[in-house]
């Protein structure tokens, strides 16, 4: 089954799982799926991605925390699938 996902940018150089999830910590989410983008020296590249229960909640989330901030970085969300 391919569930909504969404893609998120510009996140913080130091963001970890727990960091994402805390920030749709209001949307039924799996931590595990959860994909921090790394670069060729294996730290963040300020890219993510996290897959939610419905496409339903992944819209809410998405038109709700679109342009929020995680520290002190805007945070731009894309919706995508599974695939």
């Amino acid at each position: 089954m391919n569930y909504p996902a969404l893609k998120m940018r510009g996140l913080p150089y130091s963001v970890v799982k727990e960091d994402i999830s805390n920030f749709f910590s209001k949307y039924p989410h799996n931590q595990k799926s959860i994909k921090i983008a790394l670069t060729k020296n294996n730290t963040p590249n300020g890219i993510a991605a996290l897959m939610f229960d419905s496409s339903d909640i992944a819209f809410s989330a998405m038109n709700e925390r679109q342009g929020g901030y995680m520290g002190n970085r805007y945070v731009e969300l894309i919706q995508i699938t599974e695939a």
